[in-house]
């Protein structure tokens, strides 16, 4: 399975693996291994994240599938995300752009990450994912995620 470009038929379909990957993403977060999270974005991918007082993280740029996952490590070490820490990361209202090539693809998403799962959740922040997407060996992978808050 390849980016298609060409028809409209094959970017509807590419763009719908994409809100998969997308969702994706966000479960593996949470519920998955920083190994299988870490599947998802490309070897040189890009994770921005701005500082956030609310949840004291810093700001951080991860530059490949090496940094990408010593952030994810480190969050889960911190119990900030992961299997036990009681949080969710909800992503919706996913704006999908594929190119006419094929092989790359833009998205907006929205998304909400709670916290206190366990108990009465509540939402600890929001924002939107600035994502870029590229096809490669016949499967989408996340290139870069710009987070932005609020």
């Amino acid at each position: 399975m390849r980016g298609g470009g060409g028809s409209a038929v094959t970017r509807a379909c590419d763009s719908e693996r994409i809100r998969s990957l997308i969702a994706r993403i966000a479960h593996l977060a949470d519920d998955g291994t920083v190994e299988e999270y870490c599947a998802q974005f490309a070897t040189d991918a890009v994770w921005e994240m701005p500082e956030d007082p609310r949840t004291s993280m810093v700001a951080r740029t991860a530059r490949g599938i090496d940094e990408i996952a010593r952030g994810a490590r480190e969050r889960r070490a911190a119990g900030t995300v992961g299997a036990g820490s009681h949080t969710r990361h909800v992503v919706d209202c996913s704006d999908i752009e594929v190119a006419a090539d094929g092989e790359s693809a833009t998205a907006v998403s929205l998304w909400r990450f709670y916290a206190r799962t366990d108990q009465a959740p509540r939402v600890v922040n929001m924002g939107r994912y600035l994502d870029e997407f590229s096809c490669a060996g016949g499967r989408w992978v996340l290139a870069r995620r710009v987070i932005r808050l609020g």
